[in-house]
């Protein structure tokens, strides 16, 4: 009997005996919920018994005051509890907020996941094709593991979360493309309802702040959305490339750089003054490869496949 072949964990991950895609995506998404639920309710606790150890060490350390004079214990008891008490709930806070945005995220997939239940490997090549995939590379004696009647169907998780990807880097790019128009429409309502018009420099002053606002969507969400968008692009038409793979083949994209997110000032510097200092993603040094500058994501469009063909080198 030969040797089981490896997968990528995202083929797989949904592959449960006795379950279907679905149910375990389900349970994936409850569990997110649970923990999001969980941390807000130990947030609130937390703030309920750090008020009162606040309380306590006031109390206490005014006693002793009163009583010793003993001021330096006084603060030392405030200098304690305070990095607590900002520290503490803000990090349960910060967790409910994560693993809540996880489960919207795995909510979307579940729809898609509805929406292409029914593709068959036509439909599967023909997306492929459509992003410049090759369909005769994947590996299907692999993905027959998975499901034996067709194998294919075993991309289908990872097409619909590559669709949920490619939907929100299009989104935001709307969003940024129509902010503009929107900030110009909004300041010719207000100036139609003021009966004056609104000073130059005010104008001025807002269209920046708006630009900057916008700019850190595209840099810190739309962007690396579109390098995981790519990279699952390359593990769709190499599924068996696993995380364990050595570089510079490996395709989860924390094992060949990071992404460097500038805000607008320090872009258009980097772009109009200092030319060379436009870098937005970084190879490991392993890798011995240049970076990857926000002019070439530009020329790519965002387009995932165009981002991929920037990352990955074709083996």
């Amino acid at each position: 009997m030969a040797a089981p072949i490896a997968l990528n964990h995202f083929v797989t991950d949904l592959s449960k005996p006795e379950q279907t895609s679905f149910q375990v995506l389900e349970e994936n998404i409850t569990s997110l919920e649970n923990k999001s639920m969980a941390y807000n309710i130990v947030e609130k606790i937390c703030y309920v018994a750090l008020l009162a150890l606040v309380a306590t060490v006031f109390a206490v350390s005014y006693n002793l005051l009163v009583l010793t004079g003993a001021a330096p214990l006084a603060m030392a008891g405030m200098i304690l509890v305070s990095p607590i008490l900002v520290i503490a709930p803000a990090k349960f806070a910060q967790l409910s907020k994560y693993n809540a945005h996880l489960a919207e995220n795995e909510s979307k997939v579940c729809l898609k996941m509805r929406q292409i239940e029914n593709w068959g490997t036509p439909q599967i090549e023909d997306f492929m094709r459509a992003h410049h995939l090759d369909p005769a590379r994947v590996n299907r004696d692999a993905l027959g593991q998975v499901n034996r009647q067709d194998p294919l169907k075993a991309l289908l998780p990872l097409i619909a979360r590559y669709q949920v990807m490619e939907e929100r880097i299009q989104e935001l790019r709307r969003n940024y493309d129509e902010a503009p128009g929107k900030l110009e429409q909004g300041f010719r309502e207000k100036e139609a309802a003021d009966g004056h018009e609104i000073p130059a420099g005010e104008k001025q002053k807002i269209r920046y702040e708006s630009q900057s606002l916008n700019w850190a969507s595209l840099e810190a969400e739309a962007i690396p959305t579109a390098f995981n968008a790519a990279t699952l692009l390359q593990i769709i038409e190499n599924p068996t490339t696993t995380d364990l793979d050595v570089l510079p083949l490996s395709f989860v994209l924390p094992n060949v750089g990071v992404c460097v997110p500038r805000n607008y000032s320090e872009r258009m510097f980097g772009k109009n003054v200092q030319p060379g200092n436009d870098d937005y993603f970084v190879f490991h040094p392993d890798l011995h490869r240049p970076a990857i500058s926000h002019q070439q994501i530009e020329d790519a469009e965002m387009q995932p496949h165009a981002v991929r063909n920037l990352l990955y080198v074709r083996a």
